[in-house]
């Protein structure tokens, strides 16, 4: 009774141990950012970030350019990423076989899985050339980061619209069929829609 009550003792400060060194570990990793972030929010004062300037070296951290940069790359990412997210939500649904829907969903949870650096990197050795000899220019831009991007978001965008597809009652789509709506009809008018809350979200 004894030893197990040790090794229960045991175990129990092993796991507090490594819970304190995960906690200790962020604490270190915020100290360090905090600390190396400092010179940024003194000298010029906190107004220096939104200048356009980039110069750590003359003290000028302007991080206008990166947050507009940011800000562009997401709406592109998701003005090309949620169409194509939406009508393969809609293709699963509504109109692949149960077969191929099975092979395509897992597609989609395995794309899912695919780190972002490898998605980066792809993007800098297949995108990158291919938008530079296609457009002549250094092919390092917007269009390439929306495009990664897009694809980033793709599976989870699917996954949400799929989602909100599936909710809509059967009988919401029979009764539009009943009445003489076609298919795409019945798509656009009805099952839109009903499934525009959850395609908001």
């Amino acid at each position: 009774m004894q030893g197990v009550i040790d090794r229960e003792w045991i175990v129990r400060k092993t796991l507090f141990t490594l819970a304190m060194m995960t906690v200790l570990g962020i604490i270190l990793i915020i100290f360090f950012v905090a600390r190396e972030a400092i010179p940024a929010f003194t000298g010029a004062g906190p107004a220096n970030l939104f200048s356009a300037t980039w110069n750590p070296k003359s003290g000028q951290y302007g991080m206008l350019i990166f947050l507009t940069g940011t800000l562009a790359t997401t709406v592109g990412g998701l003005l090309l990423g949620t169409p194509l997210a939406i009508g393969s939500a809609l293709f699963l649904t509504q109109m692949a076989p149960r077969r191929v829907r099975s092979i395509a969903t897992r597609g989609v949870e395995l794309l899912a899985g695919v780190p972002s650096i490898v998605l980066g990197w792809l993007g800098f050795t297949i995108m990158v050339p291919w938008i530079r000899s296609a457009t002549g220019s250094t092919g390092t831009g917007l269009l390439a980061a929306s495009i990664i991007l897009a694809i980033m978001v793709l599976p989870t965008i699917t996954a949400i619209a799929k989602d909100a597809l599936e909710a809509v009652p059967e009988s919401h789509k029979q009764a539009a069929l009943a009445m003489g709506a076609t298919r795409w009809q019945m798509i656009r008018r009805v099952l839109l829609p009903a499934a525009k809350p959850g395609l908001l979200v």
